[in-house]
């Protein structure tokens, strides 16, 4: 690893880097030190994963898919340390993870065989053409430097998304009499709803926003439904996404997936710059800067109606540009 003469292949190296850089701390790894296997084989337009692209390979040696599952159990605590906690935490505190001594052996031999996986995958991929390896360096440099957000407005977002999904759950079990106590639990609503006599194949927002444009649903049917469209908003959890993905310098990483369309095209990953709604607020700059940071709410419903409705179209305007830079938005 210390020897900058080395090229270190791995599946995925982009997880490698930061395992070995920010969180085991032992280098400062340049991502044009490795090969990624997983690039390779999105370049060739065959599945990425280690379980896909060795069973479209049929390599010899497969991913260990039971010890895969071992992996993912011993990443949660156990089931009993669970029921403990949500039973208030009353009695002797189970153990919190599990350390079986033979399932561990078992996840040890599956990290041997992953190795034994990627090398036989490497030796069967052709490598990235000088071009591609290229732009596959520059995704890497992306993610790693990640875009700066204003976790401020962020914060005051989920705070007023907060208090107005609060509001509108309250009218909807008002309006239902206590009938629908979530209004995101869709068959609960499809069940009241034809009770209503509005009968409907399912709650997404294509079929909810048709519905709507109907003058001949029943007037309860129709706010029920205005507040699950409101409250089902996806910018909502872009909201959610952006302060959960920030790290201490408040910036978002790991944004784009190198060749992530068999095109050759990046596709978005975590909070999906690709996929920011479009809206229909035009002034955003100023609602940021002037409205959104007050948190009042009422103003907002004065100025444009659906709160809902600024946020999401705010949402792009969340990204901003570190101190001493600018961003140029350019579409193609």
């Amino acid at each position: 690893l210390r020897n900058d003469r080395v090229l270190i292949m791995a599946q995925n190296a982009g997880f490698e880097i930061s395992i070995l850089n920010y969180c085991l701390k032992l280098f400062h790894l340049d991502a044009s030190r490795f090969s990624c296997t997983a690039a390779k084989a999105a370049a060739c337009s065959i599945p990425r994963s280690l379980e896909g692209v060795g069973m479209a390979m049929r390599l010899p040696i497969q991913k260990n898919m039971d010890g895969n599952r071992l992996v993912k159990k011993y990443m949660k605590p156990t089931l009993a340390w669970n029921k403990w906690v949500k039973g208030g935490r009353s009695g002797i505190e189970p153990k919190k993870y599990y350390d079986d001594e033979f399932e561990l052996e078992s996840i040890y031999d599956y990290c041997i065989q992953d190795v034994d996986t990627t090398y036989l995958l490497d030796k069967s991929l052709p490598d990235l053409s000088e071009y591609e390896r290229k732009v596959w360096l520059l995704n890497q440099a992306m993610n790693f430097r990640g875009v700066n957000i204003d976790l401020e407005t962020v914060e005051a977002v989920l705070s007023m998304v907060g208090i107005e999904t609060n509001r509108l759950q309250i009218e909807a079990e008002h309006l239902t009499k206590g009938a629908i106590d979530s209004i995101l639990k869709r068959d609960v609503v499809l069940k009241y709803l034809r009770g209503l006599g509005l009968d409907i194949p399912n709650m997404q927002a294509g079929t909810v926003s048709e519905i709507l444009l109907s003058p001949d649903i029943p007037a309860l049917a129709r706010r029920l439904l205005e507040i699950r469209q409101q409250m089902s908003r996806t910018s909502n959890k872009k909201y959610v996404a952006f302060k959960e993905r920030a790290g201490a310098d408040s910036r978002v990483r790991d944004l784009a997936l190198y060749h992530g369309a068999n095109t050759g095209r990046e596709s978005g990953t975590g909070i999906q710059v690709h996929n920011f709604p479009k809206g229909k607020i035009k002034n955003t700059g100023f609602v940021i800067d002037e409205i959104l940071k007050t948190k009042d709410l009422d103003f907002i419903k004065l100025c444009y109606g659906d709160p809902f409705e600024v946020f999401s179209s705010c949402a792009r305007g969340m990204i901003k540009a570190s101190p001493g830079h600018e961003i140029f938005s350019a579409d193609y």
